[in-house]
């Protein structure tokens, strides 16, 4: 066989591979909020995939499974992320529950989250709400939730400038104005440089939370975050539902 056609066929069979290399980065992701008791093993048999493909989205390892670091996780099939999201919080224990808790369909709920255990669902797990539920449309929730921290109950930014290893001042930088005057849990802090700016501050409802609350913690005006969140029932806040603050 001549030395050309060989190359060619090597060239041909070895395509594949570098097409799946290539397009890894690009690989649909969900995403999770790192629970204390959480293991990598947990993680990856939650979402039925390989501790090593959620590592390498994330660049971390084991030793840096964070509670409170939001992960990207990868997977298949999922639906579009232009729809409001939620993470599930305590109290939440199956996807009939939450279609209840939403008013919506339950074969909507599967239907756009595929790769969630309906019948075991986690907390710190994100649902992905059709429009018009009880939890409002942010476009695409990945430009909040890229390389992010959700602040828990007795953080200050020196430990979490410590847990990730950055410069408190960085932190303050990238997160203004909240991150030094407004730390408060449910807040999503940013770790990197790489954050839209349009997404650049969000915020989890917590329990007890109300559109009046959040206003006067934040310091901003509740018909800003009416419009910013476009809330078309601003008196009907869901625990975990995430908000843009301006």
């Amino acid at each position: 066989m001549k030395p050309m056609t060989i190359f060619v066929m090597l060239i041909f069979l070895l395509m594949p591979c570098v097409i799946a290399e290539s397009g890894y980065e690009n690989e649909m992701s969900a995403y999770y909020v790192i629970q204390y008791e959480d293991t990598a093993e947990k993680i990856a048999v939650m979402y039925h995939t390989a501790w090593e493909k959620i590592a390498r989205m994330n660049s971390i390892g084991e030793s840096q499974l964070i509670p409170g670091r939001i992960l990207k996780i990868p997977v298949n099939g999922m639906g579009t992320l232009e729809h409001g999201t939620y993470f599930l919080s305590p109290g939440v224990s199956s996807v009939a529950y939450a279609g209840l808790h939403f008013a919506v369909q339950l074969h909507q709920l599967k239907s756009l989250n595929p790769w969630v255990d309906h019948a075991d669902l986690q907390r710190g797990q994100l649902l992905i709400i059709p429009p018009r539920s009880a939890v409002s449309v942010l476009g695409d929730p990945s430009l909040l939730l890229e390389d992010a921290y959700l602040v828990q109950q007795g953080d200050d930014l020196g430990r979490i400038a410590g847990l990730f290893s950055v410069e408190e001042s960085i932190l303050i930088r990238i997160n203004t104005p909240y991150a030094e005057d407004a730390l408060h849990p449910g807040l999503i802090l940013h770790l990197g440089d790489r954050i839209n700016e349009e997404y650049r501050n969000g915020y989890m409802v917590q329990k007890s939370d109300t559109l009046t609350r959040i206003a006067e913690r934040f310091s901003v005006s509740r018909d800003a975050l009416i419009a910013l969140n476009d809330l078309s029932d601003p008196d009907c806040l869901v625990m975990g539902q995430i908000m843009i603050l301006p």
